[in-house]
């Protein structure tokens, strides 16, 4: 009895150890910890994804999406192949949605860029048309999907330090029973980018400057929302106003934005002319797209020179510091004119004149606050 007596306060310690291991490597199974979502944001894009901004839209339950495989391939300085990360969160009851996070090093050289498009383009899709600055000095815009499935993505470019790509980093967020109508949303929404930007730079060392945190995030502009062209102060500033038909004018701040639009027109709100600018890799998307004919019907392709002219309008570029290359500008009749109506006088000579004073102005001013020396344009 004496020797079991002895044994006793051993095979307690001993159960108190095993216990704490089991607890320590589990304890979620048993107290309903947080583990498994630290593991779904450890595995998702190498760690880099915001925890406490997804939290903030997708709730405590979050998980990796089984529905959609994470990868990651590539180096940032692209001694392994061009850096290309992505993967998707989701959230549970009542914060049902989904966070999809794409991270791509640029420029992509062009032996990869048929690979990296896949069918969707390259850098996938910026719907330009209903997007907004993020400001506050971060080079991004907030926008609305354009395939109608009232989603919404928040683009951040990174300009990294010398002898390494930049970065690009693109956070789309769905939710259920959700609306941009709302201030707080929204930013909510593009934290989740801005802060995973920060992690990303970091991460890979791209030591690339920051904005400050996001206070509230602008709606994108909507048709009714027009102003009087002659006082616009944002992307329409310097756009002639001519006549009665093209007198009013859709436009947001520019705020660094690598993307930027300028839509005029009439005082009845028919728009008239669209109006472009493409910084970086939205830049090399547009030249991608050319190249693979979405302009077929025209020569000499659009985008590979100085400048030309488009079916519906002219094209023109800029040549940028440091790894942003060549912007390009554009100008489109809204009314989609073709070389049949142009024959019967409905685009006029008068007309061409206007989009090519148009796209000067712009261009001009949009190419000065971005850095660039100044545009070549028809």
């Amino acid at each position: 009895m004496g020797q079991l007596t002895q044994l006793r306060p051993y095979a307690g310690r001993l159960a108190v150890v095993v216990c704490a291991l089991v607890l320590a490597a589990g304890g979620w199974l048993v107290f309903g910890g947080g583990s498994p979502q630290a593991d779904a944001f450890d595995d998702a894009c190498e760690g880099v994804v915001a925890q406490r901004e997804t939290k903030a839209v997708l709730g405590a339950g979050v998980q990796a999406d089984e529905d959609e495989e994470a990868f990651s391939e590539g180096s940032l300085d692209g001694s392994k192949g061009t850096l290309q990360v992505g993967c998707d969160l989701v959230g549970e009851a009542p914060h049902v949605g989904e966070v999809s996070v794409d991270i791509y090093a640029v420029p992509t050289p062009k032996y990869e860029r048929a690979d990296q498009a896949g069918g969707r383009g390259l850098y996938g899709d910026l719907n330009t048309s209903r997007s907004v600055p993020l400001g506050r000095g971060w080079h991004g815009v907030f926008a609305e999907e354009a395939d109608g499935d009232d989603a919404v993505a928040t683009h951040v470019l990174l300009d990294c330090r010398k002898g390494r790509n930049d970065l690009l980093v693109k956070v789309k967020v769905e939710l259920e029973e959700s609306t941009t109508d709302n201030p707080d949303r929204r930013t909510a929404f593009a934290r989740i980018a801005t802060a995973t930007a920060a992690n990303a730079s970091e991460h890979w060392r791209c030591d690339a400057p920051l904005g400050t945190r996001l206070r509230t995030v602008a709606q994108p502009v909507n048709e009714d929302e027009h102003i009087a062209l002659a006082g616009a102060d944002g992307t329409c500033a310097g756009v002639p106003v001519r006549s009665r038909d093209v007198t009013r004018a859709w436009e947001s701040a520019r705020a660094g934005a690598p993307a930027e639009v300028c839509e005029v027109g009439d005082v009845l709100g028919e728009q008239r002319f669209r109006l472009s600018a493409r910084y970086g890799p939205y830049a090399e998307a547009e030249r991608y797209g050319a190249e693979q004919d979405d302009y077929d019907y025209e020569e000499p392709t659009p985008f590979q020179g100085a400048k030309g002219k488009l079916r519906e309008g002219y094209w023109g570029t800029a040549k940028c510091p440091g790894s942003a290359g060549s912007a390009t500008f554009a100008v489109l009749d809204s009314t989609g004119w073709d070389r049949e109506s142009a024959a019967r006088g409905d685009y006029t000579k008068a007309d061409q004149t206007y989009a090519r004073a148009a796209l000067k102005a712009f261009a001009t001013r949009s190419a000065k606050a971005h850095g660039c020396k100044a545009p070549v344009t028809p």
